[in-house]
């Protein structure tokens, strides 16, 4: 069996690109990290430029570092939605409102949501995952728990909570840039309606424009 190299293992991506590609890969990734200045920070979970209007999810295990080629902008979130082992809670994006209890009621609304239903007592993963833009990153996901706890610890909780505040940002996040697309197609249909005249006429196309 053919094993890999180290450089394949460790950079799969780059194998197949050339060295000048490379070389303006790492120059896009050191420009971002230089203009990126976190004003906000949930948790170690994700940061934002607020002034800039962009965000990223930190790497790490245990120090936390930012990769320049994370590094995403406001409007490159399409939709989000909260994942407890497998199942979605609560979901919403761009031109959509969110769906679900997870936002406004915490545990116990998701817990009052599903009576009749027997509640599992533990969380096996908990995640936001979010959809983007993005063609080399369509998928970012934030993970607040990866083995089994139970849901009336503090660590479920306190990680349930922080999920919230993320899920409550980027619901803030997705409703501006949908503000922003209505604004941009109102703007769009003024200049069209400017640039052009419009008159009825009795004619079996009754409206005629000149431009």
């Amino acid at each position: 069996m053919f094993k890999k190299t180290w450089w394949e293992s460790v950079f799969p991506m780059l194998k197949n690109m050339s060295v000048d590609e490379i070389r303006e890969k790492l120059n896009n990734s050191n420009k971002s990290l230089s203009e990126f200045v976190t004003t906000k920070k949930i948790g170690d979970y994700i940061y934002f430029d607020e002034q800039n209007e962009k965000w990223t999810i930190p790497q790490g295990m245990f120090k936390k570092t930012i990769d320049g080629n994370r590094i995403y902008a406001y409007n490159d979130i399409l939709n989000y939605e909260i994942i407890e082992d497998g199942n979605s809670l609560s979901k919403g994006g761009v031109g959509r409102a969110i769906v679900g209890g997870a936002l406004f009621g915490g545990v116990g609304a998701i817990v009052g949501g599903k009576t009749g239903h027997k509640q599992k007592q533990t969380c096996t993963k908990l995640q936001i995952k979010i959809t983007l833009n993005n063609i080399n990153h369509p998928i970012e996901y934030i993970t607040f728990i990866s083995a089994e706890t139970k849901k009336d610890s503090l660590l479920y909780k306190s990680s349930f909570e922080l999920a919230q505040q993320i899920l409550s940002m980027l619901n803030i996040i997705c409703q501006s840039n949908s503000s922003s697309i209505k604004e941009n197609f109102v703007n769009l249909f003024y200049y069209n309606s400017k640039s052009h005249s419009f008159s009825y006429s009795s004619s079996p196309n009754c409206f005629s424009g000149s431009r």
